[in-house]
């Protein structure tokens, strides 16, 4: 009998969360080799804090009582000059805020936005190839504990055995001397698949996946805990087999052990999840479906049907956070 896997479900439901996942530009001070250049070549600007605040507004007015996170991501965000701005505006709303960035920034301007403490969580990038140490990061990691936001630190791993190991003395690092959850990112070759990692290097990776660091675990677990309390969006899921057998994972691991292929899949990308691209809409970070909105002066709005997916793979974690069913079974 031929196994395969039949539906993927959240492991807590309903959920009562939805997420805007927003890249702001493509402007980033960074040149990651591998990043593609859409994401860093600066050839598409921001737009005006006025015309976010009606899209927040809007979206928080259309979510039937849904709580929204919005997660900013670039490009690098931290670059729009009126982010604290937009984030305070959020807040004020009652929605939740997230931030990808490479931390770059000076000190200075992580004080200013500790000092406003409108920030949810931060997922803090260490970029090996980039830098030569981790200090900075570190220091802005230190910054941000002390506010209520709760940080995550992902330091990118590549093949090139210098800058894997690299990578892996920067992750220590940290572990060592910073109050943060750590973990060792890997990096996609395409679109579509993981670069070819040896099996050593798969294993270090495997085995160094959200690492709690000792002054983390004596520092931080209240505020982890306070964090379990909000409405966050959960990543765990539940992928059922044609066997009745049912695996429960966070969806980055089921991405890590090639447990995604969706292909011919009902998807339901748009309903709690949209993808703000700049100047357009999508219902999923892999554009499945084309844009749903081409402009930011539409009336951005939430989906209510779902889609048939067409990819191969899903390697991106919130994508593979929308439920999912095989179907002509």
């Amino acid at each position: 009998m031929n196994i395969i896997p039949i539906k993927l479900e959240r492991a807590t439901a309903p959920r009562t969360t939805k997420i805007v996942e927003w890249r702001l530009s493509n402007v980033c001070n960074f040149n990651c080799s591998f990043c593609p250049n859409e994401f860093k070549d600066g050839s598409k600007r921001p737009l005006s804090l006025e015309n976010y605040i009606k899209i927040v507004d809007n979206l928080i007015d259309q979510s039937n009582g849904k709580n929204v996170w919005f997660q900013f991501s670039g490009g690098e965000p931290t670059l729009y000059p009126k982010l604290i701005e937009l984030l305070s505006h959020i807040k004020n709303r009652g929605g939740y805020t997230s931030l990808l960035s490479n931390g770059s920034r000076t000190l200075r301007f992580w004080q200013d936005l500790a000092d406003k403490n409108v920030l949810n969580r931060l997922f803090l990038s260490y970029h090996p190839e980039q830098e030569n140490s981790p200090n900075h990061i570190i220091a802005v990691n230190e910054i941000m504990q002390k506010t209520d936001t709760l940080v995550t630190m992902f330091v990118t791993t590549q093949t090139d055995p210098s800058l894997f190991q690299k990578a892996l003395a920067g992750h220590l690092k940290i572990l060592a001397e910073a109050t943060a959850i750590s973990t060792l990112k890997v990096i996609g070759e395409t679109s579509t698949s993981i670069q070819p990692y040896s099996k050593d290097q798969l294993s270090i990776i495997q085995n160094n996946l959200y690492v709690r660091s000792p002054k983390w675990k004596l520092q931080s677990p209240e505020k982890f805990n306070s964090m379990k309390s909000i409405p966050y969006y959960d990543s765990e899921m539940i992928l059922e087999f044609s066997d009745g057998s049912k695996r429960k994972n966070s969806a980055q691991e089921f991405v890590n052990h090639g447990l995604t292929q969706f292909k011919d899949w009902e998807c339901d990308v748009g309903k709690d999840l949209m993808i703000i691209e700049i100047d357009e809409v999508f219902r999923s970070v892999c554009r499945q479906g084309g844009p749903i909105f081409k402009n930011l002066e539409e009336d951005v709005s939430w989906m209510t049907d779902s889609i048939i997916c067409q990819k191969e793979n899903c390697n991106c974690s919130l994508d593979v956070q929308e439920p999912k069913r095989k179907i002509n079974t």
